[in-house]
């Protein structure tokens, strides 16, 4: 007799409960009634996630960027559509009046996924205002006076021609570009930190590779803990869609009907973008979630998942750090993605030695120059050690198609 897999699961409760189900996958769906009934929450891996995540913070600010003027950045999708689901409400019943006609007209093809932002915040206000945010649509969903519409969008809004909703890969070296130039632009010594989830689209080779050249680090949000560790899930895209929402109803409560314009839709998205992501201060987002040098304004369900790793080991993420992070072991993905962050911190280390042993050639220039304007025989100081260098990067310069250099 073949013997029943056996599903062991281990859950957090309060107080502290193990629970061990032994019926199989098919009465899982069951057993996570009987979790969500008793307010459980699944811990599994989250607190190594979380506490792998905060170490590389920790290690970027206090050891590779020590000392540097650094700007967070934290980008992510989310879909837009024409016209949001209506929302519920009553109508009063009267004889003169046909109740047919009090509800919102949406149609179908208005409800599904066509378009997708690329939204940016930053830990400066100042920058914020700055920083474009993207608007992918599909091409053969939107007709000639859409795309009249959104070519004409106002600054930093910028309207994506010729894809099909969705962001790509490629598309990704475009937009990290459009960033760096626009915090090149108020910042030019800054040091950007780019946080992202880790879709795969986020995590490709060129997008790798082009951020390497940028000279971006890069820091990448643990996977399924975007709604716990990502300022754009954590705080802006709900109250972006709240927004939204309020504004295609207000306008379709001025209709007589209940209905929206063919390009309406695109006036009230830009208007919810400028006010939501372009004129609001997000930086209080990356505090709460962090992404700072002090914790002490650190989310209570973050800090609270970290009480068991506390004090975290000082130290860059390994191997092990990133592949938890990812979800996924990928073979050399460790240098690839910290290339640009070790290179910082190793001129760190070389900055933090002493005069002679970052310029071993410096001493014996010195005594030899005092030695030939003297008349003294004395022998000449032995050389220090050579002191160990970074090494020189490997990618040659590289150009623009517009000449400039990055």
């Amino acid at each position: 007799m073949v013997p029943k897999r056996v599903s062991v699961l281990v859950l957090k409760i309060e107080p502290s409960l193990l629970f061990y189900y032994k019926d199989g996958p098919k009465a899982l769906s069951s057993f996570w009634f009987m979790v969500w009934a008793s307010g459980a929450s699944y811990t599994g891996c989250t607190n190594s996630k979380v506490a792998s995540f905060m170490k590389w913070i920790q290690w970027l600010l206090t050891v590779a960027l020590a000392g540097d003027e650094v700007v967070l950045v934290n980008i992510d999708e989310t879909p837009v559509y024409k016209q949001l689901q209506p929302r519920k409400g009553y109508v009063i019943r009267t004889e003169t009046r046909n109740n047919r006609m009090c509800y919102a007209r949406v149609p179908l093809r208005d409800r599904r996924g066509q378009s997708t932002l690329v939204g940016c915040v930053v830990n400066d206000p100042v920058l914020q205002s700055k920083m474009p945010q993207f608007l992918f649509t599909n091409d053969r969903l939107v007709n000639a006076a859409e795309k009249a519409e959104l070519a004409n969008l106002p600054e930093p809004i910028r309207w994506v021609n010729g894809s099909k909703g969705w962001n790509t890969a490629g598309a990704m070296t475009m937009l990290c570009t459009a960033y760096r130039k626009a915090i090149r632009s108020v910042r030019p010594n800054a040091q950007i930190v780019l946080f992202m989830d880790c879709a795969t689209i986020h995590t490709a080779e060129n997008v790798l590779m082009h951020c390497s050249r940028l000279g971006l680090h890069i820091c990448l949000i643990p996977g399924g803990m975007t709604n716990l560790c990502q300022p754009l899930d954590t705080h802006v895209f709900a109250l972006f869609k709240k927004t939204l929402a309020d504004l295609q109803e207000m306008e379709r409560g001025r209709h007589a009907f209940g209905m929206l314009s063919t390009t309406q839709w695109i006036e009230i998205l830009s208007r919810c973008i400028w006010s939501t992501l372009v004129t609001r201060n997000w930086s209080s987002a990356f505090t709460d979630n962090g992404m700072d040098i002090s914790l002490e304004n650190l989310r209570p369900r973050l800090l609270q998942l970290l009480q068991v790793h506390m004090p975290m080991p000082p130290g860059p993420p390994d191997d092990r750090d990133v592949e938890m992070v990812l979800g996924r072991k990928r073979e050399n993905f460790t240098e690839r993605v910290l290339r640009v962050s070790t290179r910082a911190a190793e001129r760190k280390r070389v900055l933090r030695l002493p005069a002679s042993a970052r310029l071993p050639s410096a001493g014996f220039a010195a005594a030899a120059s005092s030695g030939a304007a003297s008349s003294s025989s004395a022998a000449l100081p032995p050389l220090p050690p050579p002191a160990e260098f970074p090494p020189p990067d490997a990618a040659p310069a590289r150009f623009t198609r517009a000449g400039s250099r990055y």
